[in-house]
Order: C-alpha cells, then sequence, then structure tokens
C-alpha cells in the first residue's frame, strides 16, 4: 500500500530525530513535517532525503490548523498522521502498519503505553492506556469505532470532512466507521509515549481530551469513550473495568484513582464546552 507521512511537531526538541529517523527509514512515498518551536534544527535541515519537506510554523498554531494544512497537501491515498514527541522502538512499524491496509480499511493504530517511569501519575497513566487497551478491543467486537492517537493510518477519503475537532484521531476512526470501512488495531505493535509529570498536566491533559470527546458527540459522531458511554452504557464501562481487573487485581488502587481523575477532568471537560473554552492551542505537559 502507498502511502505517506506527515509528522506533527513543537518544542519537542531531540525527541524528534528517533520519529524521523523511522519515518525516512520506511519505504514512504512522501515525508512531511509541520512545526516548529524548539525542534532539532540542524538535523532536520540536513536531512538529505527527495521525499522529505519541512513546512515550518513561525507561531504554534495548535494540532487542529496543522492537519486541516496537511490535509490540504496529501497526495497519496492513505497518509500515517505521526506526533513527534513518541518514542518509536523499531523502524520498521510504519511499514507494518501500512501493510495492514487493505481495500475495506479505513483506519489502522497501534498500542500506546507510556515509558517506564516512577511515581503516582506514570502509574496512573500506565493503568489508563491498559484500560484503552480493553476498551478498543471490547468496542471493536462488539461493532462500536474505537480510536487511539500518536500514529494514524488514515484512507486520504476520510479526511476532508475535518473542521478543526480537538481529537482529530477519533473524528476519522468514526468517520471511517460510518462510511463502512473496518477500523484495524495493531495491539501487537506499542508505541511509547511520554506521561504527564504532575496533577496539573495530567489534569489539564485528560480535560483536553475528554472536551474533544464531548465535542464530537455533540457534533453526532460519538467517539463511545469511557467518559461518553460511562452513562449511556453502564454496561460496556463495568465490562470493559472489570476485563481490566480480572487481569491484574494489583492495578485496582490506581484505578480507583483513575477513575476519580477521569470523572473530573470529564465534569470540567463540560463546563469548558458549555462556556465555549477554546481548545486548539493547548497547554504543552513538562519534560
Amino acid at each position: 500500500m502507498n502511502y505517506e507521512i506527515v509528522i506533527f511537531s513543537y518544542d519537542d526538541s531531540d525527541l524528534l530525530k528517533g520519529v524521523l529517523n523511522s519515518a525516512l527509514h520506511s519505504n514512504a512515498r512522501r515525508i512531511t513535517l509541520i512545526g516548529g518551536g524548539k525542534l532539532p534544527y540542524d538535523y532536520i535541515f540536513g536531512i538529505k532525503d527527495d521525499r522529505f519537506q519541512f513546512i515550518k510554523q513561525n507561531s504554534r498554531l495548535g494540532k487542529p490548523k496543522s492537519v486541516i494544512e496537511a490535509i490540504s497537501i496529501v497526495r497519496e491515498d492513505v497518509v500515517a498522521m505521526v506526533s513527534g514527541d513518541i518514542l518509536i522502538d523499531n523502524d520498521d512499524i510504519l511499514d507494518y502498519l501500512a501493510s495492514k491496509f487493505s481495500e475495506d480499511t479505513g483506519v489502522v493504530f497501534a498500542r500506546i503505553e507510556p515509558i517506564k517511569d516512577t511515581g503516582l501519575f506514570n502509574k496512573i497513566f500506565r493503568v489508563l492506556w491498559i484500560v484503552n487497551d480493553y476498551q478498543i478491543r471490547y468496542k471493536l467486537s462488539k461493532g462500536l469505532p474505537a480510536h487511539a492517537g500518536e500514529i494514524l493510518f488514515v484512507r486520504k477519503e476520510l479526511l476532508f470532512g475535518y473542521k478543526g475537532e480537538i481529537n482529530e484521531d477519533a473524528f476519522f476512526c468514526n468517520i471511517a466507521y460510518k462510511m463502512g470501512y473496518k477500523i484495524k488495531y495493531s495491539n501487537e505493535v506499542k508505541i511509547r509515549c511520554i506521561p504527564p509529570r504532575n496533577l496539573n498536566d495530567y489534569l489539564n491533559q485528560r480535560r483536553r481530551i475528554n472536551y474533544g470527546h464531548w465535542e464530537l458527540k455533540l457534533e453526532g459522531n460519538d467517539p463511545y469513550s469511557l467518559s461518553t458511554i460511562s452513562l449511556a452504557n453502564i454496561r460496556h464501562s463495568f465490562n470493559i473495568l472489570l476485563f481490566v481487573i480480572k487481569d491484574d487485581p494489583n492495578v485496582l488502587p490506581s484505578l480507583i484513582l483513575l477513575i476519580f481523575m477521569e470523572g473530573l477532568s470529564s465534569l470540567l471537560a463540560r463546563i469548558d464546552l458549555w462556556l465555549g473554552r477554546e481548545y486548539g492551542i493547548w497547554r504543552l505537559i513538562s519534560r
């Protein structure tokens, strides 16, 4: 399957180098970097590959506007949207995920895990992604849409209804579902992300993501996340959490904290949406 890569990066410093290395190692037809701020510019401008282009943003525009810019330049039938602040341990992962595409596929994404670290919020964040893995597999088994970000392969025809929604990954996966395309989850492939290091960062990140979930639900594109199905379908939420506890009872203390934090962030997100707060440019987490 022919595909191209678009990488979104702002203030990602040397983290971006690993992502770029993986992209350049791939068989992608085109590789575009969109971003600015603190980036490894010597490395970027030293890339000698005819497939590569860099679109520099002199000021931070935010992910939604960057995605809209990316959509305007996509040429191939499939595009991989990649975050610049992740760790890709195997340079063959991008081609492997691309190989999962077939004529009936709309989107493909991988499993996300936080890097190993110490501290309370790393434990909560790790349990969050364990829950997310179970949630994705459960929803797909029930014929519901599921989503994950960081690396998302999307069929080009699904891109053009995007208007700047905060959670673009959930939006594209929902459109794929509505158009009858398959949503493929490669949970054997793991992408590592950087977890928030403190309460403020964690709450702000989850608040913004839950804002995006509620935004989509109000548009009629329910992402069926835990925050939006917890009240509408308690059985789904209960089954997902039960699977997690059965698999590892030791996660229960962190899971209880996670449920509280998700409830709080979802409530704050609903208030933000009601007040018309803008999340197009969000606060970057501490690293």
